[in-house]
């Protein structure tokens, strides 16, 4: 887990790091930036885009969305990058990065039956330390093994171990990624993925370079 983090982290500031080299004037705006989006809307290359939430997956494998009353609570479009990697020998390669703008009214599709409350409940139960984390894993795992969970496009996530961690994320498929949010864009792999007009390194450098424009 600490190794796709990393890899995470170096695609999240590959990213970064381009949306500040295509918008020079503006780079000063991260300073102190604290917002629950990886870039404000000023930063996001694409005019109107909106805010931009920046993500990994192992290809073919499940997007995590973090916490899923926050991502539930999303009321306004933003642009979702998503980098999907796999692994070549020892290392990790970026194999497609794809570009969506989201609009908050097909974001809240993506989440129906569900309801807010069910959310709530649902949380609210995973962080009952009345119970033993064996309970909880068990009531959790019922919960998101029936309606209305089981009859939504996201899927919700309990995430309990025998330590601390007790949070409810939530998670779409690579498939209802492309079948719902990315229906223009094939779901292939590349040879040489880009974002922006840019092409990202094989393998990440722990320092991104962007030649001229």
């Amino acid at each position: 887990m600490v190794e796709e983090q990393q890899h995470g982290f170096a695609f999240e500031k590959w990213v970064i790091e381009l949306a500040k080299h295509l918008n020079p004037d503006k780079s000063q705006l991260l300073a102190g930036y604290t917002d629950k989006w990886d870039l404000p809307a000023e930063l996001n290359p694409v005019a109107d885009g909106g805010p931009v939430s920046i993500k990994t997956a192992k290809w073919n494998s499940g997007i995590g969305f973090g916490d899923a009353r926050r991502q539930f609570q999303v009321d306004h479009k933003f642009t979702l990058v998503i980098g999907f990697w796999e692994r070549s020998g020892l290392q990790k390669r970026v194999v497609k990065i794809v570009p969506v703008l989201v609009q908050p009214d097909l974001w809240a599709s993506l989440w129906n039956p569900i309801i807010f409350s069910d959310l709530e409940k649902l949380d609210a139960q995973i962080k009952n330390r009345g119970c033993s984390y064996q309970e909880a894993r068990q009531l959790a795992q019922r919960a998101v093994t029936s309606a209305p969970f089981t009859d939504s496009v996201f899927r919700a996530n309990p995430k309990i171990d025998s330590k601390l961690q007790r949070r409810l994320q939530c998670s779409l498929t690579q498939e209802n990624f492309f079948k719902h949010l990315a229906q223009k864009i094939t779901g292939d792999k590349e040879d040489e993925p880009s974002l922006w007009g840019h092409t990202i390194p094989p393998f990440l450098p722990g320092r991104p370079r962007f030649g001229a424009d």
